[in-house]
């Protein structure tokens, strides 16, 4: 009974320092009342019904007592070399650029100009270019890792006509590759005809 005197003298009286059995009543009240408020809300939202199991074949069934799979070890991390430096990338990129006008310059006399080229020999018959197509450069090495791709056929032409590219054999005439542009469908049809 003295809670509730003191409760109600509190209440009455303002003394601006709240009695300890107040803070404990409020602390109280508050909770039941978020207890009611929760128990409230739990009876008001029906109860999620259960995820039914997919009818069918079961795909991976293991029969019971069957012992766990061993995953496979993980491959072995790379270990460091000891004799192994830090690249600094810009003096590779000046090396690199150092060997390539080094052998640009050793092979001046060998190279020219694939822009001029004018008269393609594919499969020994001469084609003449139209004005709008142009030779961007000879594959004469190739690494071959996708289907039909062969060596035996190269040279390869890469020709380029509008915004469509496309390597021809020079051995066989055949078109090894072609990327043609939204616009352009035939751009290249002249070396097909040629080939007939």
């Amino acid at each position: 009974m003295t809670f509730f005197k003191e409760l109600l003298q509190s209440r009455l009286v303002p003394t601006g320092k709240e009695p300890s059995m107040v803070k404990l009543g409020k602390f109280l009240v508050s909770t039941i009342l978020f207890s009611i408020l929760v128990a409230a809300c739990s009876a008001s939202t029906p109860a999620a019904e259960p995820t039914p199991f997919q009818e069918g074949p079961v795909s991976d069934t293991v029969p019971v007592g069957t012992p766990p799979r061993e995953l496979p070890a993980p491959p072995p991390s790379p270990t460091p070399r000891a004799d192994t430096q830090p690249i600094d990338l810009r003096e590779a990129q000046a090396e690199a650029q150092r060997l390539r006008e080094e052998f640009l310059e050793q092979h001046k006399d060998k190279m020219f100009d694939v822009s001029e080229i004018r008269t393609l020999e594919l499969r020994g018959k001469a084609i003449e270019l139209p004005p709008d197509v142009r030779v961007t450069g000879i594959i004469s090495h190739i690494l071959c890792v996708s289907p039909g791709c062969s060596e035996e056929e190269l040279p390869y032409i890469q020709l380029e006509r509008g915004n469509s590219i496309a390597s021809v054999s020079a051995k066989t005439g055949r078109i090894v590759e072609e990327k043609i542009a939204p616009g352009e469908e035939g751009a290249f049809d002249f070396i097909r005809e040629a080939m007939r």
